[in-house]
């Protein structure tokens, strides 16, 4: 606390040497236009990289009306994520994507001090400079480059009887996330670093996936992928790719859904010298070009502006780019993979998306099965899981108690590979526990043990039936009983009753069958 106390005096004292008023409502610096699109250009990646753990972080606060703002090492406001009454009071002291809040432009706050002593602040009340801030708690820690460099800062705001300490670890934790993220992601030529033996399991549909993509993988047309979030979309485009001629030239995966707006363009062909006011010299390489040879992905494709996908409809059809502020006509030789758990056909008919484009990214149409429909799959990607985790986080790998590992098996995952993942992850941290329980998790779960406890009424009044008519009721007649049960309980869905009743999708059909059961 006292440390806080001389960090919080130091501060205020470096505020009134800045000339910044005590009576100041507004930032005294506010980019716009192109000087602001400059910055935001320039901090792409950041931006990028830190969007989802923005939004995962923004689940778990938004009931205690909390915000969230990303900036760049100067202190200018890249993103805001909040809820809607703290937004409007931002919007009010125009704290906005563009103000400053380091020291010098707003006096002592969070943001700004975190910039200014390389660690993580929280400032309350009194403690900020302004009496405009002083209804508010602000919790912020700075964000590192690979070379330790401070290139920007997280924080959390809300109404300042929230503070609490774990505040500050929720952004800290979300900083060494996005640090670890831009550890991978060095520069802009992202490689290709998974290829078909990092995709785990043995499953038909599976299987299939893979030696189909083995088939195309030299082939110059564009792939469409769809799937469910966390299937692993991005894995098996690098592992084309790597399978594939273009291999020993880059991959380069773009986000289309993670870039704002007004920046997707430059990001995708690049800008001259002089076309943004404070612009890179020489200009600015954009993605595509710098796939030139290789494979650009395209992650989220139904999230690209229509404005935008008539440019990249350009580039499939004429293979060439014209970068921001030029004349010239660049060629590039790209192979383009395109991603979405969007139904397109569906973004089509309500105008959100180009016909001409989706037919011209869906050459190749692959469709990643979600994890419930992967037969077998989920008990080798726990052990997968369990030792990769394991060896990362320097644990001993855990036994997991029997009735632990069928939860996970019969699991709906809604989340597929990646909550998985996540999960194993948790149980590793914990010495072989979840954390949760596991069948409250989400309303998919709910419903699933909720039939069971709707079959395991039916089959205890097979049972007592059994007692009164045993010449007439067996063994088969239970079954029997069973999964028409679970039939009508799920709405006729065959993955949902073959997860409930513990059997491959193969065996409840012919089950079906065996038994007249109506599948409809």
């Amino acid at each position: 606390m006292l440390d806080n106390k001389l960090l919080v005096k130091e501060s205020h004292k470096r505020s009134k040497g800045y000339g910044v008023l005590k009576e100041s409502i507004y930032s005294k610096k506010i980019l716009e236009n192109e000087e602001l699109l400059r910055i935001l250009s320039n901090n792409s990646e950041l931006i990028e990289i830190s969007r989802p753990y923005i939004d995962m972080m923004f689940s778990s606060v938004q009931d205690n009306d909390f915000i969230i703002v990303l900036t760049d090492k100067e202190g200018c406001i890249l993103n805001i994520k909040g809820a809607e009454w703290i937004v409007n009071k931002f919007d009010k002291l125009n704290l906005k994507i563009g103000a400053y809040m380091d020291e010098q432009n707003i006096g002592t706050n969070a943001m700004g001090t975190a910039i200014k002593e390389d660690k993580c602040v929280q400032i309350t009340a009194n403690e900020h400079y302004i009496e405009s801030f002083r209804s508010l708690t602000c919790s912020a820690a700075p964000i590192h480059n690979i070379y330790g460099k401070i290139i920007g800062t997280l924080n959390l705001t809300g109404k300042s009887n929230m503070k609490h300490p774990h505040t500050l670890g929720l952004v800290a934790f979300g900083v060494k996330a996005i640090e670890n993220n831009l550890d991978k992601c060095k520069n802009d030529t992202k490689g290709a670093f998974c290829d078909f033996n990092d995709i785990i399991g043995k499953s038909a549909a599976i299987t299939n996936v893979i030696t189909n993509c083995k088939i195309i993988a030299n082939s110059p047309s564009t792939v469409l992928i769809q799937g469910e979030s966390g299937t692993g979309k991005e894995v098996l485009a690098q592992a084309i790719h790597n399978y594939s001629y273009r291999r020993k030239n880059k991959f380069v995966a773009i986000n289309c859904g993670a870039i704002p707006a007004n920046l997707i363009e430059s990001e995708l062909f690049g800008y001259e010298e002089g076309t943004f006011t404070g612009g890179k010299k020489g200009g600015k390489i954009g993605k595509v070009e710098i796939a030139n040879g290789g494979t650009l992905f395209l992650d989220e494709i139904g999230e690209m502006p229509l404005e935008m996908q008539v440019n990249l409809l350009r580039v499939l059809q004429e293979g060439v780019i014209t970068r921001l502020g030029g004349n010239e006509e660049i060629p590039v030789d790209i192979r383009v993979i395109a991603a979405t758990n969007k139904n397109l056909k569906k973004q089509i008919e309500k105008r959100e998306f180009r016909e001409d484009l989706y037919y011209r990214l869906c050459v190749i149409p692959i469709k990643i099965p979600p994890l419930r429909e992967r037969n077998g799959d989920i008990e080798e990607l726990i052990e997968y899981f369990l030792r990769k985790k394991s060896f990362k986080l320097n644990k001993v790998v855990p036994e997991l108690n029997n009735e632990l590992y069928k939860d996970l098996v019969n699991y709906n995952w809604p989340g597929n590979i990646r909550q998985l993942e996540n999960y194993i992850e948790n149980i590793v941290n914990l010495g072989g526990k979840l954390s949760f329980d596991l069948s409250e998790d989400n309303e998919s779960s709910k419903e699933i043990y909720s039939c069971i406890g709707i079959i395991r009424d039916e089959i205890e009044k097979s049972r007592v039936d059994s007692n009164i008519l045993e010449k007439d009721l067996n063994l088969e007649i239970i079954e029997a009983r069973t999964i028409d049960t679970a039939m009508k309980v799920n709405n006729y869905n065959i993955t949902k009753v073959a997860i409930v009743l513990g059997i491959s999708r193969n065996t409840l059909y012919n089950k079906i069958k065996k038994y007249n059961i109506k599948s409809k």
